[in-house]
């Protein structure tokens, strides 16, 4: 379980303070997929980075499993950031690797090598014949795929997701939705899955944060949108959205 409590972060540039998040608490289950949604600058990415622990709040503090992470030492952290996996909007994949080795590279960085699970991985997202390609001749959905592999390969407790389906078109969009669902169900990771679209959220979680000027304003339960077949065209989405 992770426990956001009364947790404040201001960014300080010479005289400048820019507060961008104010006192905020709420607590993510196990295994449960909480969205957080809200228009731009409105302190979202920075809740996954306090969750990461790549920052540290200015004021109040994070608890993981009960323990309070501000009286963690850095080892502790390092141990709890290899058990949370991040997946970016802008894939973050190295051009020089190949797609099988973007996939294992958290591995290599640990020390560790599990070219059958790198396999499977890329079985489960459905690139298996592409693992000998570079991203440079991947599609943005086929990319994300490849993200995803990766985010999953040192199998996380949390994933977190940022803007993720962002720079995909809607039938791209779907396919990767479609993918996290299996993902839930093989893996059960905790998700924290931050975005501005709002069908995005209500199609992957189950409860939602509403986040406004660095302070949750809301919360409600979702009534989760079906993620449509992948067989749908997108001539076909197009008709049945803009004719309701």
């Amino acid at each position: 379980m992770i426990e956001i409590k009364e947790v404040s972060k201001t960014y300080h540039q010479g005289k400048i303070s820019t507060k961008a998040l104010s006192e905020v608490s709420f607590v993510v289950n196990k295994k449960e997929s909480l969205g957080i949604v809200g228009e731009s600058g409105s302190g979202k990415s920075t809740l996954l980075r306090l969750i990461q622990l790549m920052e540290t709040p200015s004021t109040g503090d994070i608890l993981i499993d009960g323990e309070p992470t501000s009286k963690w030492t850095e080892k502790q952290k390092q141990i709890q950031k290899r058990k949370m996996s991040m997946l970016f909007q802008s894939f973050n994949l190295l051009s020089n690797l190949t797609v099988l080795d973007n996939v294992i590279l958290p591995l290599k960085l640990q020390q560790r090598k599990d070219l059958d699970k790198a396999l499977e991985l890329l079985e489960f997202v459905g690139l298996s014949e592409q693992k000998k390609s570079y991203t440079s001749q991947l599609s943005g959905g086929q990319k994300q795929r490849v993200a995803l592999a990766r985010s999953l390969i040192t199998n996380p407790e949390i994933l977190l997701l940022d803007e993720a389906t962002s720079a995909l078109d809607d039938r791209t969009t779907e396919e990767i939705l479609v993918l996290l669902e299996k993902v839930k169900k093989s893996y059960e990771p905790t998700i924290v899955f931050v975005s501005h679209d709002l069908d995005v959220i209500k199609s992957s979680c189950e409860r939602v944060l509403i986040i406004e000027k660095g302070k949750i304003v809301n919360e409600t339960r979702v009534n989760q949108k079906k993620v449509n077949s992948m067989s749908e065209s997108y001539s076909e989405k197009a008709m049945r959205v803009l004719s309701l």
